[in-house]
């Protein structure tokens, strides 16, 4: 058996904690406490507990879905603020530290839209998020496993959520790659991390 398929049967079930450090306000300030944004949807901040009462029940894997564009400084860097990179890193340390697995991805980015006339500067911004998410992640082992973008897509068009066409599978393929790319040259444990590639819209179509 590959050494792929024995981490994938390691991972029996899973659950996904949305609307939390995914949620976006335009409203609030790039350097605003994280857990204004955090609770901008109406849910409670992600406690120890609430993730301990998840593996406890069984969970082996949770996915962290986590929007970075409120979070982002200006171009070329699209610095991280750092509150907000710490405070993703204390919840992947939740999962983290009970030796479940844990999903980290862009979650609800207004900037990764697949049209070719969007395609380098999405692709520019997505090495420069994930090179940062890569530094601060990189002695994390396979229990971390990072998810390119969630459901890249024409939003709100009717291409949206019909399976797409070839300018946005093309553009999809595009930054999925410069994601892999980014991480595979990244340190620690980068060039061989799991990873998850979306197509687009998350469809199979």
């Amino acid at each position: 058996m590959s050494e792929a398929m024995e981490f994938v049967r390691n991972i029996k079930v899973g659950i996904s904690i949305g609307n939390t450090l995914d949620a976006t306000d335009a409203g609030l300030a790039r350097d605003a406490a994280p857990c204004d944004f955090e609770t901008a949807w109406q849910n409670p901040v992600i406690t120890k507990k609430l993730v301990d009462t998840m593996l406890d029940a069984g969970f082996n894997l949770i996915r962290i879905p986590v929007s970075w564009t409120n979070h982002l400084g200006p171009e070329p860097d699209f610095a991280i603020e750092k509150s907000w990179l710490d405070r993703v890193q204390e919840v992947v340390d939740y999962v983290y530290g009970r030796k479940a697995y844990a999903i980290l991805n862009l979650h609800h980015e207004d900037w990764n839209y697949p049209y070719y006339e969007n395609r380098e500067a999405a692709c520019r911004k997505m090495q420069a998020v994930w090179s940062q998410i890569c530094e601060r992640f990189a002695d994390y082992d396979e229990h971390l496993i990072f998810e390119a973008q969630n459901e890249p897509r024409k939003v709100g068009t009717d291409m949206e959520w019909n399976g797409g066409d070839e300018e946005g599978w093309e553009v999809v393929n595009h930054t999925n790659g410069a994601f892999l790319k980014t991480v595979r040259a990244a340190g620690g444990h980068n060039p061989g991390r799991y990873v998850m590639l979306p197509g687009y819209g998350a469809n199979c179509k």
